[in-house]
């Protein structure tokens, strides 16, 4: 029996080889819904094992003996490889590009094709069989990387990682530090835990950081030592105090995660805490007169604002 009579002819097929011997069923990740849909329609490619194996660390391995698809493929000749998971779109771009088809290839994809594409070459592990093509369709896309933190920046945070774009990622994963409300949430991108890890602990050590040099702010007013006077020392001590009450600052210092609050926000917060009346001595000018000040001294502002403003992002070879 030949090749193409052992293959069912009842489903439409791609074919990137026409001397193909591997069929790849490739079925995207279904959509999180609680709606019932049917299935997700997969879609078959033919290939050919040579290229894939030759581009491709993932198929090397799972095409060549002792995989049940690489015996079966050294016995018959032709295998059918089912991968799910995986968006069909993404999957023929990086296709195509193993196949040396570079016709096929488009100069130019959109955010959410381009991650995708990531997904692929970082699972299938064929970086090298894409060139130059990652490089040209980020620095089309170089403009539109998001200077808040938002959906897009995750993308762009796994893109970088995946093409090493080293001041992308340098630049998007600041913001999850710096505008990350909590916990960092990969929506179902698969970055690596180095990445998760960093970017959730320099998140949590900036905001302990910050707390604590508030809360230390707070013990010298308290403490035995004046300040200024007892009673200028009392007001500022009771204005802080009620201030971080009415914002829900004090039960987020005793929660490690800091949940719902971000190193920008905090910031933003405590620059915005109120100004009092205190005594003279305390004022910008010193004259003995009282008009309106800060509740919180302004080299502990800058400590605040300085730890705040500390945040670089990570760097790629310190997350491989």
């Amino acid at each position: 029996m030949s090749i193409s009579e052992s293959i069912p002819t009842s489903h439409d097929y791609r074919v990137i080889d026409p001397d193909y011997d591997i069929i790849l069923i490739v079925t995207p990740k279904p959509t999180a819904s609680s709606d019932p849909k049917p299935e997700p329609k997969a879609t078959r490619f033919k290939a050919s094992s040579k290229h894939l194996t030759l581009t491709s660390k993932y198929f090397k391995g799972r095409l060549n003996s002792p995989w049940p698809e690489g015996e079966e493929l050294k016995q018959k000749g032709i295998v059918e490889l089912d991968i799910p998971d995986t968006d069909p779109e993404a999957f023929e771009v990086v296709l195509n590009l193993m196949h040396c088809r570079t016709k096929l290839v488009p100069r130019e994809v959109e955010l959410p094709l381009l991650t995708q594409i990531a997904v692929v070459v970082d699972y299938f592990d064929c970086h090298e069989a894409l060139g130059l093509y990652p490089e040209s369709w980020v620095n089309k896309l170089r403009d539109s990387v998001p200077g808040m933190f938002c959906a897009d920046a995750i993308n762009w945070i796994f893109i970088a990682y995946v093409f090493g774009e080293a001041d992308i990622f340098s630049c998007v994963t600041r913001l999850a530090q710096a505008q990350g409300l909590g916990t960092f949430d990969t929506r179902q991108l698969p970055i690596p835990k180095k990445i998760i890890d960093g970017i959730n602990s320099v998140r949590i050590d900036t905001l302990t950081k910050m707390f604590k040099i508030l809360t230390d702010y707070q013990e010298r007013l308290m403490g035995p030592k004046v300040i200024c006077s007892f009673e200028c020392d009392s007001t500022k001590l009771g204005a802080i105090i009620k201030t971080m009450k009415s914002r829900g600052l004090l039960l987020r210092a005793e929660n490690a995660s800091f949940p719902g609050y971000s190193v920008r926000k905090i910031l933003d917060c405590i620059l915005d805490f109120p100004r009092i009346e205190v005594c003279g001595k305390c004022s910008s000018y010193g004259f003995g007169s009282r008009e309106k000040y800060s509740i919180i001294d302004r080299s502990t502002k800058a400590e605040i604002e300085s730890a705040a403003r500390s945040l670089n992002g990570l760097s790629i070879p310190n997350v491989l």
